[in-house]
Formats: C-alpha cells, structure tokens, sequence
C-alpha cells in the first residue's frame, strides 16, 4: 500500500487588475495549497501517488469576464497520479 511520503505547500501571490468600468483598481490575489503525499513522491519509480490537498484562494476571479468579482473559497483535493 502507499507510505506517507511528504508534506507541501504552494504559495502564490499576485497583484492583479480588477475589470469593473466604475471603479478599476489593482488589488492582490492570493493562493495557498497544503497536503500530504502518498507513494513516491518524485515518480521516479513509476509507482502510483496519491495526494490530499486543501486549498484556499482569496482575490481577483481567474475565469476571464468575471474579472470584475472578488472571490474566495476553500477546497479539498484528492489526486491519484499514474
């Protein structure tokens, strides 16, 4: 079966336009992923991975014409890697 193999965690910040007509303003945005990984890690052995992940974002939509709207959110991630 898998072994615990490693903890991470990814940050990303980023300060982004925020589309609105009346009021435009750059304001920041910010990304934080936490888990655990199971199996190994690098994938050097062609073996499976699993990962459990909780992630959070707070800031600018990403999706484009929502640009305008602010949005925040925690989620939770399972990942098999083959």
């Amino acid at each position: 079966m898998f072994s615990f193999q490693n903890v991470f965690m990814a940050t990303d910040f980023k300060r982004e336009n925020r589309y609105d007509s009346v009021e435009p303003e750059r304001t920041w945005s910010f990304n934080v992923v936490l888990g655990l990984i199971y199996g190994e890690s690098l994938g050097l052995t062609g073996q499976r991975t699993v990962r459990y992940e909780v992630n959070y974002y707070n800031g600018i939509n990403p999706h484009g014409q929502f640009r305008q709207d602010k949005l925040s959110y925690v989620g939770f991630n399972f990942v098999i890697d083959f």
